[in-house]
């Protein structure tokens, strides 16, 4: 989920990628006023980020300085994605008969029954190994604080970063 804060007296630290900002000043008037999200922190000392410009897709790099923040929302993960790479997801097909298939070079993904995920609500040809049942754990949100709960699948998890989808 997010966690969503104004923005105003943020200045501790680096603002987060993922983060909107508002360009204050710019030598370019044109860029004033422009909002844009935060995709890379250059340089975390100087404060200098590089900014994906949400009119025309541009990225900029802009120091902090020069920006305003409007909503800072921070990842927190909730979950482990289920992967026949983790110990015990490994341990559980092992123990049930099953054999983990580790990649033949670098990169790529560990395998069960030709499955890159452990738990999966297809795959009926792989069960036992490739588990439909979930782990459940119930999360208490704050109404202040957390803005959303983002729900997704390894394939979206496996492509961008937590903080980059909030």
């Amino acid at each position: 989920g997010g966690d969503g804060g104004g923005g105003e007296g943020v200045e501790d630290g680096p603002w987060p990628r993922g983060a909107l900002v508002e360009v204050r000043e710019a030598v370019n008037p044109e860029l004033r006023g422009q909002r844009g999200i935060i995709i890379e922190v250059r340089s975390a000392a100087r404060r200098l980020y590089v900014i994906r410009l949400l009119r025309d897709g541009a990225l900029k790099p802009i120091r902090q300085s020069s920006l305003r923040l409007l909503s800072e929302l921070r990842a927190h993960r909730l979950t482990q994605d289920h992967k026949p790479s983790l110990e015990s997801e490994r341990r559980r097909i092992e123990d049930l008969g099953g054999e983990v298939e580790f990649p033949s070079g670098p990169g790529g993904p560990t395998r069960v029954a030709g499955i890159a995920t452990s738990r999966s609500f297809g795959s009926l040809a792989a069960r036992p190994y490739i588990s439909a049942e979930p782990d459940i754990r119930v999360v208490g949100l704050d109404r202040r604080r957390d803005v959303f709960v983002v729900l997704a699948s390894d394939g979206v998890w496996d492509i961008l970063e937590d903080q980059l989808v909030v």
